[in-house]
């Protein structure tokens, strides 16, 4: 046991020195956005970054307190902050993984986890819908803003339609069986035509049943989805305000114009093709916040904006990941 933590944390180091490496440009460029900025500035910033994950540590706890009354608050934070760890050193990919790991050591299953983290993300992406979409209509309905926005009429669609896309099916498996064995069949039928499904077939099917059983136990509270809902639009509007603080006195948009700049950009990413080797969101955030304006005052924004939900929630979860022992359990993740 004693050998295995010593080589996880060694495999910890190694991966955390691989994405420094690895993203050395990009926090290059970000240590400069921060210094164009005050103290003031940064405090706030550091404020309303900290409020965005202690929301997203309240969400974990009330959807996993769907199946163990006896999940504690400072496990849900310490989560929080340590998938934002997991996802600096594992290159964005490992997040959702620690998550469910971290949750099953509260006490609940692997398949509780799953489904919780699923149903998480399926009330993450409506907010963004609902708030891009809101975004949208406000920026269109603004004459200093309509033609900017009225550009991207088709990837606003083009959006609109992959979002709801993917929540309805999310919601179905989770909520309706007749849905959930549809799939099922259909796995089954493309399994026999192509060998890829059929090498994944069983992990997919479990996966689609997990969701069914344990996704209707989360989803039959209304109340609840509404409240974790309304917390994820509050993180939207949270998070957004990082960029309002720093553009603060620009002289040409309002807070509102940047909030909804910024909540069409995270609504638009993925959707408006980005030249390779360009993040999604910055490239997106670019195109809209250009118009109106310097470049020498956008771009600052958007890397300190990627400093305070990337680097320093990855940083607080380094000190949980080395000084917080608060789970029961010994069996530890990395």
């Amino acid at each position: 046991m004693q050998k295995k933590k010593i080589f996880g944390k060694i495999a910890v180091i190694a991966l955390l020195i691989f994405a420094v490496w690895f993203y050395r440009d990009s926090m290059q460029d970000i240590l400069w956005g921060i210094r164009q900025i005050t103290a003031k500035q940064i405090v706030i910033c550091m404020i309303l970054a900290t409020i965005y994950f202690l929301l997203d540590g309240a969400l974990i706890l009330l959807a996993a307190r769907e199946f163990n009354r006896k999940c504690r608050g400072k496990d849900a934070v310490a989560t929080t902050f340590l998938c934002e760890f997991y996802r600096l050193i594992t290159l964005g990919s490992g997040a959702c993984f620690a998550e469910i790991l971290y949750v099953t050591k509260s006490g609940t299953t692997a398949s509780q986890a799953t489904a919780s983290g699923v149903y998480k993300y399926t009330l993450k992406k409506s907010s963004i819908f609902i708030f891009g979409l809101f975004g949208c209509v406000y920026l269109f309905a603004r004459n200093h803003t309509r033609e900017m926005i009225s550009s991207y009429s088709l990837f606003i669609i083009i959006a609109t339609t992959i979002c709801l896309g993917i929540i309805i099916v999310l919601v179905l498996i989770s909520i309706s069986e007749k849905f959930s064995n549809l799939l099922v069949w259909l796995l089954e039928v493309l399994a026999k035509k192509i060998s890829f499904v059929k090498k994944n077939e069983e992990e997919w099917m479990n996966y689609i049943k997990c969701l069914s059983v344990e996704g209707r136990t989360l989803w039959k509270n209304k109340m609840k989805s509404i409240s974790m809902l309304g917390i994820n639009l509050l993180k939207c509007l949270v998070i957004y305000s990082v960029v309002v603080v720093i553009l603060s006195g620009n002289g040409v948009l309002s807070w509102v114009d940047i909030i909804a700049i910024m909540a069409a950009s995270y609504f638009l990413a993925g959707v408006i093709p980005a030249p390779s080797g360009v993040m999604s969101l910055e490239f997106v955030y670019g195109l809209l916040m250009g118009p109106f304006l310097a470049v020498g005052v956008s771009v600052p924004a958007i890397l300190t904006f990627r400093f305070f939900t990337w680097i320093y929630p990855a940083a607080i979860g380094g000190l949980f990941k080395l000084l917080y022992r608060g789970w029961n359990s010994t069996s530890a993740p990395l």
